[in-house]
């Protein structure tokens, strides 16, 4: 069964699908000797993990059978999911689902029986462009606030999802493209945006260099400040048989946020480490762990780039890349740590690992709130 088909009960669920869990919280209680190591530098609190609180066997297990599976291969058109690209219990204890495949969000009730659909691909009001990914935050009200990115906004729906408005980011010029990432206890918004507005030049063999920047948003679309700006992936300039492109350097790790509480979390860069930021982009801690089983990219680089022009039919399109990877591209040591963060219900930090395409277990790193005793505390 295609993945996009399948669906299970919560966000929680969800992540269940993973069986490799490494644990990391304040200390061993099993033996004297500490586990979290926390400094303080200037004001910014540290905590490095020496090893894994659980040790060898993992006491978090994961229940074979699901609480509730919402989706199906063959049966009724509406439980026939398709780039599903979120999904929350509400409130009410319905569950919405974000069907990009066909624009709309799919409302069930706690026991996965189908009750509405809102929305359908377009560019009127409450409908999404065919090629946007529809994420959606649940705002404080419990109105829904659904990405159009495509269409350049967001529509907002209430809990039982009637359409209720639009909102369009007031952006500075700065930052012209930019996509919403979160929403603060507040209600307002973590909007990433990408600095310079990415435009692409330079001579053949040059690097650019990318920054984006989390800002926050009031929900009527107005700039309020910008937080954080941080590096994220570098393009590299090819030119090759008289085509000139500029792909990411493979490897590289692109910036990703989420939010806890009123402060940021964000991953960049090739360690294994997350910054935290608080409510005005002050960043006021950090942890960093030891994320066993990286791999190195010298060991894994030969069999993903054949992996790259495997999949490449078109054969023009497939000697480019040929001569792009035979170039000397300034390559991170290691596989990039994370592709997805995500806080629970409990406050623990879930930080998703990058997969290599032939993997096809999902590895998961679970660091206590804060990394050990909370931030600030």
């Amino acid at each position: 069964m295609d993945a996009n088909h399948q669906f299970v009960g919560t966000w929680m669920m969800r992540l269940t699908e993973s069986v490799l869990l490494l644990a990391v919280v304040a200390c061993n209680r099993t033996t004297s000797r500490p586990s979290v190591v926390v400094t303080d530098s200037a004001g910014i609190r540290i905590v490095e993990s020496v090893r894994p609180e659980w040790g060898d066997e993992p006491r978090w297990t994961i229940d074979p059978v699901p609480m509730l599976t919402i989706g199906t291969e063959a049966g009724e058109e509406p439980h026939q999911l398709y780039r599903v690209q979120g999904a929350h219990r509400l409130a009410n204890r319905s569950i919405v689902v974000a069907n990009g495949g066909t624009g709309e969000l799919r409302f069930f009730d706690s026991t996965g029986k189908f009750l509405r659909s809102v929305g359908r691909h377009g560019g009127g009001p409450g409908e999404f462009s065919e090629v946007s990914s529809m994420y959606f935050w649940v705002l404080p009200d419990q109105r829904l606030a659904v990405s159009d990115q495509f269409n350049d906004r967001i529509n907002v729906f209430t809990e039982n999802g009637d359409y209720e408005t639009l909102i369009r980011l007031a952006k500075p010029a700065a930052t012209p493209q930019a996509w919403l990432v979160g929403v603060f206890t507040d209600g307002s918004l973590l909007v990433r945006g990408l600095v310079g507005g990415g435009i692409l030049q330079g001579p053949p063999g040059s690097v650019i260099e990318n920054m984006v920047t989390f800002q926050r948003y009031a929900l009527t679309g107005q700039h309020l400040a910008d937080l954080v700006q941080v590096a994220s992936r570098p393009r590299y300039v090819h030119e090759s048989g008289g085509r000139t492109g500029f792909p990411y350097v493979p490897f590289s790790q692109t910036a990703i946020a989420t939010i806890q509480g009123d402060g940021i979390l964000i991953v960049s860069g090739d360690a294994a480490s997350l910054m935290h930021y608080d409510s005005t982009g002050r960043v006021d801690g950090s942890i960093r762990w030891g994320a066993d089983e990286r791999h190195r990219t010298e060991d894994v680089w030969s069999r993903y780039v054949e992996m790259v022009l495997d999949g490449i039919e078109d054969q023009q399109r497939r000697r480019w890349y040929q001569s792009y990877y035979q170039e000397d591209l300034p390559l991170p040591e290691y596989v990039p740590l994370a592709d997805e963060l995500v806080i629970d219900s409990q406050d623990y930090i879930w930080v998703r690992r990058v997969r290599l395409g032939w993997e096809k277990q999902p590895l998961w790193d679970v660091l206590s709130p804060g990394g050990g005793n909370g931030w600030g505390d």
